[in-house]
């Protein structure tokens, strides 16, 4: 017992002891209660018991696909009649290392509101079994529509729940299920990934929701559009550690169960858990907590210092890049075997294969660390493109993967007037089109809008057409284009190129292509494709033009026989011109060989 100060009242460690007990039995009690007046204003179906009601009872009390019936559930896309404001979910996987398989049990309480009135509620579940399903309505004092029955539509792997009346308009329900399932060793949803370490055979439960593999852990809103916040709980042996989105709020006593502090409003896709007996290192960035979780031999060898060492730098340097801060307190990086992505970008959790997070110092090479440096800031650049701002629909996911690989090549940072130009134009329009949409749904529309904005206040650049226009032909409609110089007459035509056959194909399609070209040995200005270019005929017998320089463009390039030959005349009797302009991309070569070998055996 410490020293006594001059004021104040004391107990015993005995009286502590009974009023924690006390008050630990008082909230138990409270919890009994409200489970039970939410169960006395509820219509529920309970399949695992055998009740008699008072309620209208359910016709069908087994949950089992019923073919040949039609209705909303007949469409691939969710209805927009209800929309989820909250999960409160419940999670409990039964796993051990020598187990042949595991299990998981779980409740979820999904509060939604009611946009359009309808008698049926539409969501996501598969491979699980449902056993209890409860709706109440969130206003006190009032009643929520009876369940009539609960039933699998298994073409898009929907549960339906019919009601006996329709859901108010604005008005919000909570939606209580218990489920059950397995957990498997696939490439989604709840997983269990084995290991040995230390001569103990070990195991980590982790999940991968993306695309679409929450449905399969918990009934769920799954579709990216369908935002909301996630409080978390965990339960799970003594020995283990659970992580989830957010930091924790706290943990149990007995049985570990741990509780998460509320997510901000996010897809189901990214929600995120791993239990595991991994030990971990960390530091501090700007507020931010950061943590590197692996296997714990690994962790004492040093094997996660280097990824600890540069995420910091990572998130930083992507804060100053987009101007858009980081709403999260912490971040974790966990390397996991086997994991069946290189990385996932769980906001807050984010998930990586083990060589695609951990260094070996004394044996790996530059090159892994250079993988790895690529893979965090690729994720990391999720965290505001696909987290933050997200796609409305699968079919856009290039608004999240293909921004995080432009990210991924901004960092280490260049040093260049070119990243000072691109600061101060081309990317303001990516700070006001993550503030506009922070929490939201996007379509390649809004990207195109907010880009629009940002050329039209500056002369720098000036486009051949509307940003919609010219990018909407490389957004929809298929394949890219081969570009044929003749430099004998100064044209240029455009044709698609067809990747099995290597040549142009018979389609009609056509695009706007940005021109960077060389000639002899010199950087040309920009310009985009037309139809003829007096600059790049052939006047002179040392004349030769190369398109495409430094293989930015993206498209094929083909040149007349004149042309090919002046390359390879001038590969032969200078390559330093080539290796000096940075021209080594892999396509580039490849062409310049076959014709190179062509000519050379020409001549025998």
């Amino acid at each position: 017992m410490g020293n006594k100060s001059g004021s104040g009242f004391y107990l015993s460690k005995s009286t502590v002891a009974f009023f924690t007990l006390l008050f630990a039995a008082l909230f138990i009690a409270f919890t009994v209660f409200a489970v039970l007046y939410l169960r006395s204003r509820t219509g529920f179906c309970n399949f695992a018991e055998e009740e008699e009601s008072d309620k209208v009872k359910p016709l069908n009390c087994t949950v089992v696909p019923t073919p040949g019936r039609q209705g909303i559930w007949d469409h691939y896309r969710l209805p927009t009649s209800l929309v989820p404001i909250n999960y409160q979910l419940v999670l409990w996987p039964r796993f051990h290392p020598e187990s042949p398989e595991s299990t998981f049990t779980g409740d979820v309480n999904i509060t939604f509101q009611c946009k359009n009135a309808t008698d049926v509620i539409l969501l996501h579940s598969e491979q699980i079994e449902v056993t209890v399903v409860e709706l109440v309505r969130f206003e006190i004092g009032t009643e929520a529509p009876q369940i009539l029955e609960v039933w699998r539509s298994s073409l898009y792997s929907y549960l339906v729940i019919n009601l006996n009346e329709t859901l108010t308009e604005n008005s919000i329900y909570v939606l209580r299920i218990s489920f059950s399932g397995v957990i498997g060793n696939s490439t989604g949803g709840f997983m269990k990934m084995d290991y040995e370490e230390d001569g103990r055979n070990l195991s980590v439960i982790t999940t991968q929701m993306e695309p679409t593999y929450a449905r399969t852990v918990f009934p769920c809103f799954d579709e990216p559009s369908f935002k909301a916040t996630f409080d978390i709980h965990l339960i799970y042996l003594p020995n283990y550690v659970a992580l989830s989105n957010m930091p924790k709020l706290q943990n149990g006593v007995i049985w570990k169960v741990t509780t998460f502090n509320t997510t901000l409003k996010m897809s189901t896709y990214i929600v995120a858990c791993v239990i595991c007996e991994f030990s971990h290192i960390e530091m501090i960035e700007h507020g931010n907590e950061i943590r590197i979780w692996a296997r714990k031999s690994a962790i004492e060898n040093g094997e996660a210092d280097y990824a600890l060492n540069i995420t910091g730098a990572i998130l930083r340097h992507v804060m100053d890049y987009l101007n858009v801060s980081y709403p999260l307190t912490k971040t974790e990086l966990v390397a996991v075997p086997e994991f069946p992505a290189s990385g996932m970008e769980n906001w807050g959790l984010i998930i990586f294969h083990e060589d695609s997070l951990l260094f070996n110092y004394s044996s790996d090479t530059k090159e892994k660390r250079r993988l790895i440096c690529s893979v965090i800031t690729h994720e990391i650049g999720h965290q505001w493109f696909g987290n933050l701002v997200t796609m409305n629909w699968w079919n856009q996911l290039w608004l999240k993967e293909g921004l995080s690989s432009y990210i991924e090549n901004t960092f280490p940072p260049k040093l260049e007037t070119e990243m000072f130009m691109t600061i101060t134009w081309h990317f303001l329009f990516m700070q006001s089109y993550l503030q506009d949409f922070s929490y939201t749904n996007v379509k390649q529309d809004d990207l195109w809008h907010h880009w629009q904005k940002a050329i039209d206040s500056q002369n720098e650049v000036k486009l051949p057409a509307s940003v919609k226009t010219i990018m909407d032909k490389w957004t929809m409609q298929t394949g890219y284009p081969i570009i044929t110089l003749n430099t004998s007459t100064g044209t240029l035509s455009q044709e698609p190129f067809d990747a099995k056959r290597r040549h142009a194909t018979s389609a009609n399609n056509t695009w706007y292509v940005p021109i960077e070209w060389i000639k002899n040995g010199s950087a040309q200005p920009l310009t985009w494709l037309k139809s003829t270019f007096p600059e790049m005929k052939i006047t002179s017998e040392n004349d030769w033009i190369l398109l495409n320089a430094n293989i930015t463009g993206y498209y094929r390039v083909q040149y007349d026989a004149l042309n090919w030959n002046r390359i390879i005349n001038q590969l032969i009797k200078d390559p330093e011109v080539f290796l000096s302009l940075f021209i080594s991309g892999i396509l580039f070569l490849r062409d310049i060989c076959v014709q190179y070998y062509t000519k050379l055996y020409s001549d025998f």
